[in-house]
């Protein structure tokens, strides 16, 4: 789509928001602490292997409970849904 390769585009950015690790979720945070724990548990016991299986099930967790910043284009000619409720 050319009006994407333009800076002044259709969907130019609308803030100076800079890329970095989304935070997670407050609901999904109980989920990877208790990964992170039952990773942790395992180092401890000495289960090298699935303690670094546990260590990527965990990356895992954190990563499916993003809680990214959005930002939305803005234009004359743009249709954007909104979340009502």
């Amino acid at each position: 789509m050319p009006s994407l390769d333009k800076p002044g585009g259709a969907l130019a950015p609308t803030t100076t928001v800079k890329w970095r690790f989304p935070s997670t979720h407050p609901e999904g945070r109980k989920f990877a602490a208790g990964s992170a724990a039952v990773t942790l548990f395992a180092f401890l016991l000495g289960w090298q292997f699935v303690g670094w299986i546990l260590v990527g099930l965990t990356i895992w967790i954190f990563a499916f409970f993003r809680d990214p910043i959005r930002t939305t284009p803005r234009g004359d000619n743009l249709i954007i849904a909104r979340q009502t409720g």
